[in-house]
């Protein structure tokens, strides 16, 4: 009775497998085994008048698991599937055949290929062109118009240009233009210099910092060239590409005189053209330009805010006036390297910053308050407020709020500015309807007090973080 029992058993289990498979789903399938992959019956179809690409298996009662390469890399098992490809090239496929009684062993591989890209670039000519020539510029007024983040990304996540930042250097005079026949040109405006990265090393200036320079006299460089548009299957965007060595307002990296450079079009209207330059696994930066007369920036008015108290549950940053300690990074030198704290006390939610010496850039003399729980959600407004006391004016600082711990290359700045100026006495700094891109349940605040004078004192309070709430 008990081997009874246990065949049965078995029987049973094997009669449930079949049915969880749904075998009357393909009527015909062989019942006394799983497919050969040798058996396969399949078409790959490119129709090249479209570049659309179906997948179609003919084997009757057996389904297919198609691995087809992107982007996006698709897995379906979807027979007559359809994909259509944007660029040229060769692809590569797999395909598995399966029935009520599994998957065959092996796999059929593949390649097929597409001649032509098929884009309409129309809509983008006539944006950058107009249909004849059109003059573009860095735009000097938005926010972030020269941006950096981790490669891959938008390139704005770790450094932000607020309005007219760089007005003291060669780059909103420079112009560009470009035809509908693919002719681009470069012109490095009044001043004739045109404004680097200090990464940048073909010009012969060695800098810890950004530069300007009169490259338009240095040998084998190009002022007009041919532009390509292209298209990045992957970013699901439209690209220009310039020869190397093709001068533009900002030279953004070294690689610009090397390789190739290739834009990325993020976004494209008749009056504002956002691109992004990416270096592959270091650095992606974004870049504004417009044309014409500079768009109304209207920043929203702190004054028209409910703003709640400090210790209200509305205030979403309110354990940051308690968390009561402080990281330092603070340097004197060219090198970087870290140097002695500044002074420091807390006392009755006020934090007091004794600066120690003289620094000369912003990052170099940052207090930090770290891992205070705080829910920022991504695409919200919020509005920031703080009080500083400050014993003597200091030309410039910077308030940051960012997720916390950072994730390396993962950019997740909630707020940034970096040209607040404070005078002798109470400063109340207060920003209104800024919106964050990110998500995050714990950060942490960065005041930077780089370039501030040695033995300035200054002491934090009043913090507060909110969502948006206009009067």
């Amino acid at each position: 009775m008990k081997n009874i029992f246990k065949y049965l058993t078995s029987f049973m289990f094997l009669g449930l497998l079949f049915t969880a498979c749904s075998p009357e789903t393909f009527d015909g399938a062989d019942a006394n085994g799983i497919p050969s992959i040798s058996d396969a019956d399949y078409t790959v179809a490119v129709d090249q008048s479209t570049n659309n690409v179906t997948f179609q298996l003919n084997n009757k009662g057996c389904y297919p698991v198609w691995n087809i390469q992107g982007p996006p890399d698709v897995k379906t098992t979807v027979n007559g599937y359809e994909k259509k490809y944007i660029l040229a090239g060769t692809y590569n496929y797999t395909l598995q055949l399966g029935n009520k009684n599994g998957f065959s062993d092996g796999v059929v591989k593949g390649t097929f290929k597409i001649d032509s890209t098929r884009y309409d670039f129309g809509p983008t000519l006539a944006n950058l062109t107009a249909g004849g020539t059109k003059e573009w510029r860095i735009s000097s007024k938005d926010a972030a118009h020269l941006a950096c983040g981790a490669s891959g990304t938008d390139g704005t996540g770790w450094w932000k240009a607020i309005p007219d930042e760089k007005s003291a250097n060669g780059v909103y005079d420079d112009r560009i233009t470009f035809d509908n026949n693919n002719a681009y040109t470069y012109s490095a405006g009044v001043d004739g210099k045109t404004f680097c990265n200090h990464d940048v090393t073909a010009f012969g200036i060695s800098s810890s910092s950004d530069y300007d320079v009169v490259a338009t006299t240095f040998p084998d460089v190009n002022t007009t060239a041919k532009y390509s548009l292209g298209y990045d299957d992957a970013a699901g965007m439209v690209t220009i590409t310039l020869p190397a060595k093709t001068l533009f307002p900002y030279m953004a990296d070294q690689k610009m005189m090397t390789g190739p450079e290739t834009f990325k079009i993020a976004s494209l209207t008749s009056k504002k053209m956002t691109l992004i330059y990416d270096v592959p696994g270091t650095i992606a930066w974004q870049i504004i330009l417009i044309n014409g007369a500079d768009e109304a920036v209207e920043a929203f008015d702190p004054d028209k805010i409910n703003w709640c108290e400090v210790n209200s549950d509305l205030n979403l940053g309110k354990a940051f006036n308690t968390a009561g300690k402080m990281s330092f990074f603070w340097s004197d030198n060219d090198a970087w390297t870290q140097t002695a704290d500044p002074g420091f006390a807390y006392a009755d939610g006020t934090y007091t910053i004794t600066v120690p010496y003289a620094t000369n850039a912003e990052w170099k003399g940052q207090c930090t308050i770290n891992t205070v729980p705080i829910s920022i959600a991504k695409d919200n407004n919020y509005d920031y407020s703080f009080t500083i006391n400050a014993s003597q004016d200091i030309q410039r600082m910077t308030f940051k709020v960012n997720k916390d711990p950072d994730i390396k290359d993962d950019p997740t700045t909630a707020f940034y500015n970096g040209s607040i100026s404070l005078k002798k006495g109470d400063n109340l700094v207060r920003f209104a309807k800024e919106i964050s891109k990110f998500d995050f349940d714990q950060g942490k605040i960065v005041f930077d007090f780089g370039g501030a004078p040695a033995n300035a004192v200054l002491k934090i309070s009043n913090i507060i973080i909110q969502k948006h709430n206009p009067k």
